[in-house]
Order: structure tokens, then C-alpha cells, then sequence
């Protein structure tokens, strides 16, 4: 009998590209991340991709299956980058409440003065995309669970050291609206930017979370 030979992988028979494997793919997703930030998902091609990095399209498709595969990429790159900047500038365990919620505030004011570039990456391509790239879509929404999670935790901690506490699903409901008006707020400051006094609006989140807290352990205790 005739032996069944193996099935090859998307990337059996491709040459490796000749810059190093970790230096090029940087290079695909710098230039990916400029491109989709200033012409869109549709409006970027994987020749611009390929001319803005000065790399061949066979090194980019060494290196990500489609165009999809490497906007996702892209997006979580930026993602892991400010989240790690974010966490390594928490307070540590030893923090006061009250140290723990300058941090909160300052680090909401920034993100209102500057849109993190993930986050302006992500609410371009959601309201292009869509549901039209599925596979897209659910990966972004990934990232945006990664970032929900360390809000979720910060509230906890803050609210746990107010000698509150709250279950995962309140903690999650919070953190969703947190997420959810800072958005909002740095979203309009791009056509009202003397309109929003961000300082205001941070306490204003901050007083609206305490009592949405106090609320729902209310209907809980009721």
C-alpha cells in the first residue's frame, strides 16, 4: 500500500526571512501598528505593510498567516506594552488606600490626555470591522479582558482597603464601567478638548463607583 505522506504546514517550504526572525517581525508590526492607526483595516495592505518595513511580503507571511493574523498581533503587542508599563508603576503592597487612589487617578487622567495607542487601535478597527472578521474581533475583545482584569484587581484592592468588600462579579460590573466612561470621555475630548476637565471627571468616577458599590451590596443584603 501506497504510504500516506504527512501534511505539510502553512509554512513548510518557505524560505526563513535573512534578517533575524525577532528583529523582522518587530519591524512587520511597527510598521502594521503606523499603517492601521493612519489608513484603517481596509486601507492597509500587506504591500504598504511590506514597503513601511522595508521587508518582503514572503518575510511577513513567514511571520503571520494574514493581514488579520497580523492586526490582532499588533494590537496585543500594544496591549502587553502599556499594561506593563501600568503595572510597574502600581504602588506596592504597603500602599495606603489613599496612595493606591492617587495612583488610580493619575494613571485615568493620562489615559484621558492620551488615548493609549491599543486603545485607539482597538475602537478604530471595532467600528470598521465589526463582525465581519470574527476571528478579529475576539482576539481584541481578549485584550480588552486582559485589561479589565488589572482594573478589576486594582478596585478590589482599593475597595478592600476601604474595608469593603466585593464579589467577582460586582468587581467585574465596576471595572466594565470604568473602562467603558474613560472611553467615553477621552473619546469626546478629541472634539471638545477644553469641554472636559479630567481631574473632575476622575473624581466624578470614582464617587459613582463607591456608590454603585454601595448599591448593589444593598440589594444584595435586602
Amino acid at each position: 500500500m501506497p504510504q500516506t505522506q504527512p501534511r505539510s504546514s502553512p509554512r513548510a517550504g518557505r524560505n526563513p526571512p535573512r534578517v533575524d526572525g525577532a528583529r523582522s517581525r518587530e519591524r512587520i508590526l511597527d510598521a502594521a501598528e503606523e499603517l492601521l492607526s493612519e489608513r484603517g483595516y481596509a486601507g492597509t495592505g500587506i504591500a504598504a505593510i511590506s514597503e513601511a518595513s522595508g521587508l518582503p511580503a514572503s518575510s511577513i507571511y513567514w511571520h503571520f498567516e494574514s493581514k488579520e493574523d497580523l492586526t490582532a498581533a499588533a494590537v496585543e503587542r500594544t496591549t502587553e506594552r502599556w499594561l506593563e508599563a501600568l503595572e510597574a508603576s502600581e504602588p506596592g503592597p504597603e500602599a495606603s488606600s489613599d496612595e493606591v487612589v492617587e495612583w488610580i487617578s493619575q494613571s485615568l487622567e493620562e489615559m484621558g490626555r492620551q488615548l493609549p495607542f491599543f486603545m485607539r487601535l482597538s475602537l478604530l478597527l471595532g467600528l470598521e470591522v465589526g463582525h465581519r472578521e470574527p476571528a478579529l474581533m475576539e482576539r481584541l475583545r481578549r485584550g480588552r479582558e486582559r485589561t479589565r482584569g488589572v482594573i478589576r484587581g486594582t478596585l478590589e484592592r482599593v475597595l478592600g482597603l476601604e474595608g469593603t468588600k466585593v464579589d467577582a462579579p460586582l468587581a467585574d460590573e465596576i471595572a466594565r464601567l470604568s473602562m467603558a466612561f474613560s472611553e467615553g470621555a477621552s473619546v469626546a475630548r478629541l472634539f471638545e478638548p477644553e469641554g472636559i476637565d479630567l481631574a473632575r471627571f476622575v473624581e466624578d468616577l470614582a464617587t459613582g463607583m463607591r456608590a454603585i458599590t454601595a448599591a448593589r451590596q444593598a440589594e444584595v443584603s435586602s
